[in-house]
């Protein structure tokens, strides 16, 4: 009896380590994309680059901490029971698959700024850094939460606030990957990488609106509709993006008061999901938040419609006055299409939700 109470408490020991773990490499994520957020902005206002610049040196900070933490994850998932390893068993494999690619990406990053200097967002050095990246936070996110499944019926507890922690990398990793195919920043001395203006802008319609939908319904979904989940996940996505793209440049602080508006039809959308919660709720709320994406993506999205709009050279303190001026030609155009994606980001959410137990 004594050895099996002695079993017990260092499985469950274990598995709390396991979840720390998880938790340690969505972290480390995080850094790794706050790094690159800020990286672009750097670019933006022509700052000196170098690989050893400060941008890099906390992305590759965010890359050593998710290496330990999928270290300790792999090490305590390896002694699990075979019932707890199957549950557990692909998002381990995809967390060690993606680590594996993003630790490559550094050299790979380093050899290309050897060879080439500046490299843009569409360099093989920066999508494999994007692929390991989005490889080990979707790995954790779906350990997480399956991890607290059986929490969340209850009232409010940690893990209710845990899938937090789990979505926003997953959300940031991919905010990035789709401005690598809208933003025309991969023009370089060597290669030019820039999508073609006009497939950038259909691209950022369509996929920016679905995004943050399918994202946001999803914390709301898997935090059995407690309010507040997916408030917090959309308040702490605009507070990274202020700080990496608005804060940063000086000649957008003024412009803080007007991004935070996006709070309101997050807070709404939060209020109609807890208190309805049925697939018309959903499909609501998805078309609320697919409609906030040419105001969730300021300032970085008014370089791809400047683009088709007025094709204008923008510096760094010309974006506001530029954003300003295309803003109501363009948003009666894709609101139509973006409140389309955001309903369909709802039915991905509900998929998504539905799949994580069984992955």
């Amino acid at each position: 009896m004594e050895i099996s109470q002695r079993q017990f408490i260092s499985q469950k020991l274990s598995k709390c380590i396991f979840l720390f773990a998880n938790l340690v490499v969505s972290f480390g994520i995080l850094l790794v994309t706050i790094g690159g957020e800020w990286d672009i902005t750097n670019h933006l206002l022509n700052k000196p680059e170098t690989f050893f610049s400060p941008p890099h040196a906390l992305l590759y900070t965010g890359v050593a901490v998710a290496l330990v933490g999928t270290i300790v994850l792999f090490s305590r998932w390896y002694g699990f029971s075979s019932e707890e390893k199957t549950k557990f068993r692909f998002p381990v494999k995809l967390g060690v698959i993606g680590i594996f690619v993003l630790v490559g990406a550094g050299p790979a990053d380093f050899v290309w700024h050897s060879n080439f200097g500046l490299d843009g967002l569409l360099s093989p050095p920066h999508q494999t850094l994007l692929t390991g990246m989005m490889l080990c936070s979707v790995a954790s996110m779906i350990s997480i939460l399956r991890y607290g499944e059986s929490f969340r019926i209850q009232n409010y507890s940690l893990h209710h606030f845990l899938v937090v922690i789990a979505l926003l990398p997953v959300l940031l990793v991919s905010t990035v990957f789709l401005y690598s195919f809208s933003l025309p920043f991969s023009d370089t001395e060597f290669f030019n990488f820039n999508p073609e203006k006009n497939f950038a802008v259909v691209f950022a319609t369509i996929s920016m609106p679905f995004l943050i939908s399918s994202v946001l319904v999803l914390s709301n979904i898997v935090s059995s509709y407690k309010f507040g989940i997916l408030s917090i996940t959309g308040i702490l996505l605009l507070t990274i993006n202020a700080t990496t793209s608005i804060v940063a440049n000086p000649a957008l602080e003024h412009t803080i008061p007007f991004y935070f508006m996006t709070i309101i039809p997050f807070v709404a959308s939060d209020v109609i999901l807890s208190a309805f919660r049925g697939k018309k709720a959903q499909w609501i709320s998805g078309a609320i938040l697919g409609s906030t994406f040419p105001f969730l993506y300021f300032p970085l999205i008014t370089y791809a419609f400047n683009e088709v709009v007025f094709d204008r050279v923008i510096s760094a303190s010309m974006i506001m006055a530029v954003y300003f001026e295309w803003l109501p030609i363009v948003y009666p155009i894709v609101i139509g299409p973006a409140i389309i994606m955001g309903i369909l980001g709802t039915k991905f959410a509900q998929k998504v939700a539905s799949k994580i137990s069984c992955v």
